[in-house]
């Protein structure tokens, strides 16, 4: 048995964090889960920035953005013990397409209303770095940590 639990954990763990908008929620859980089929590709984007998430045959545009904050993911292999697998950094943002524009067209701080209120700065250095963490507890995180005193 503890053979099996080293094997097992030896295996490289991969996780992505992906925040889906509500009405595409909506639809992947009432899909069921064997039927679920999601690739992500890369656009031909020079900064590696946009992305192609396909939900069975629909197409969105997502944005890869920075964490204010890594998150620690945990896992078991024996139901008792928990230990860290894998840090994230990144999440990759998953859009709504406006009516009438294609995907190689969408820009999220044109055609994305709220994105560019949800980054620290949507024309300089911060323009993928989110203002808020994942959790309310994290809400406005990079504006408060480098507060001036």
């Amino acid at each position: 048995m503890l053979k099996e639990l080293v094997d097992k954990s030896s295996e490289i763990d991969q996780a992505i964090l992906m925040r889906f908008p509500p009405f595409l929620v909506d639809q992947i859980k009432s899909l069921p889960h064997d039927n679920l089929n999601i690739k992500v590709r890369p656009t031909n984007d020079i900064d590696m920035r946009f992305f192609r998430v396909q939900i069975n045959e629909n197409e969105y545009p997502a944005t890869l953005v920075d964490l204010p904050t890594i998150i620690e993911a945990h896992k078991t292999l024996d139901y008792k013990t928990i230990f860290k697998s894998v840090d994230v950094g990144q999440m990759l943002l998953v859009h709504q397409l406006p009516p009438g524009i294609s995907i190689e067209d969408f820009d999220p701080f044109v055609h994305d209303s709220s994105f560019a209120s949800m980054v620290v700065d949507a024309t300089g250095a911060g323009r993928f770095k989110l203002k808020s963490g994942i959790t309310p507890a994290a809400h406005n995180v990079t504006l408060s940590r480098h507060k001036q005193k």
